[in-house]
């Protein structure tokens, strides 16, 4: 119920996307803030959860240099830098929703309603990438 509820708040936003004829960046931008802390910080949520977490685990015993010959180096490096920081896999969601949203807000900030192309990604892909694809979210 809360992912319609997302999803009809973003249509009931569009109209505001634009303001007499220029675009309403700061709206874009509060509403690419709330995506992210709500698509970052869960817990547990995607199909491949446990599939990530494995990868996770494997690359703390990894070397950048095995990192770098992986066929996702971008992926596995990001791995071995939040187990050198001393975070746990969480933060793996949370990197990823970060890039995938900063390409989201570049994207649509060029269209003539940045909010229109925020609502219609929403079901398709910010449901299905980042949410629970963490590496393809980061990749497209």
């Amino acid at each position: 119920m809360i992912y319609v509820a997302i999803f009809v708040l973003l249509w009931v936003l569009v109209p505001f996307g634009t303001l007499k004829g220029r675009h309403n960046f700061t709206l874009l931008a509060i509403v690419s803030l709330a995506l992210f802390v709500f698509v970052g910080f869960r817990w547990e949520v995607g199909c491949d959860w446990t599939g990530y977490l494995n990868i996770f685990d494997i690359a703390r015993r990894g070397s950048v240099e095995e990192s770098l010959s992986d066929r996702e180096p971008g992926f596995a490096l990001l791995n071995q830098l939040i187990h050198s920081l001393s975070l746990d896999f969480f933060y793996v969601n949370v990197a990823g929703a970060l890039f995938f949203f900063l390409g989201l807000f570049l994207f649509a900030k060029r269209e003539e309603n940045p909010l229109a192309v925020v609502a219609l990604s929403f079901p398709i892909l910010i449901m299905n990438m980042p949410m629970s694809g963490v590496r393809q979210g980061i990749a497209r």
